[in-house]
């Protein structure tokens, strides 16, 4: 029984840390006055919208795994988009990455048997 709640998730480590890469080449591009994008709201939007995809990551190992994971699913996709118009091809990377741990969390992880 509690063997089941600490079962690992490597599709749902690799959202956290695709969300921590994110955040962080988020906050490069904010400060970097050479990025062409410093100190803009949509790269201050990132930052957050990575950095809470790398909170929902660690919490997709919870319970509550269908509504987190369609929120992490939305964070992916808008921070994708938000990467995409920011001109920014490493955080394009970082989503890619967090979008194939989402795939093997959301297709690959194991079901719950009810005896």
């Amino acid at each position: 029984m509690f063997e089941a709640r600490r079962r690992r998730d490597p599709g749902a480590r690799l959202v956290s840390g695709a969300g921590f890469l994110g955040a962080g080449v988020s906050l490069w591009n904010y400060f970097n006055e050479a990025s062409g994008i410093a100190g803009t709201p949509g790269a201050m939007l990132v930052i957050g919208s990575s950095a809470l995809l790398f909170l929902v990551g660690f919490a997709l190992r919870g319970r509550s795994r269908g509504v987190l994971s369609l929120l992490a699913l939305v964070l992916i996709l808008g921070t994708t988009f938000a990467g995409w118009l920011l001109e920014s091809p490493t955080l394009l990377v970082a989503m890619a990455l967090a979008l194939l741990g989402w795939l093997g969390h959301a297709l690959f992880r194991p079901r719950r048997e009810f005896a």
